[in-house]
């Protein structure tokens, strides 16, 4: 709806050529620039998925098939990085230990007493 709107505000400055009153010059020329723009987002609207079915995915299906660039790309960070590709050894990390009620209640702690002591130096 912007280009409609702009569409409006250009013939408004175009029909106007400065007089103040409307003429019906003005008012015709205002009606059919918003039916032009109407009628072009509609043609737009209607053009577009055929545009993207008969473009744009065929080209995005042969990047992804078997051979294609995507694939090519990422068996090469695969190779390079395993981790990526979910193998190699990157998987191997150590478990988080478990703490215990007590001690989490000791961090808890020890976190709350840190936090009032940044508030009060801020507020000082």
């Amino acid at each position: 709806m912007d280009v409609v709107n702009e569409t409006k505000e250009k013939a408004r400055e175009v029909a106007s050529g400065g007089r103040e009153k409307g003429s019906v010059a003005k008012r015709v020329l205002v009606s059919l620039a918003a039916s032009a723009a109407s009628g072009v987002t509609a043609y737009a609207a209607r053009k577009a998925p055929g545009f993207v079915q008969g473009t744009l995915l065929p080209k995005l299906k042969e990047l992804t098939s078997n051979g294609g660039t995507l694939d090519k790309a990422k068996k090469a960070v695969e190779s390079a990085v395993p981790a990526v590709g979910g193998g190699g050894q990157a998987s191997q990390t150590r478990p988080r230990p478990r703490i215990s009620n007590g001690e989490r209640e000791k961090r808890q702690r020890e976190r709350a007493k840190h936090r009032r002591e940044r508030k009060a130096a801020l507020s000082r």
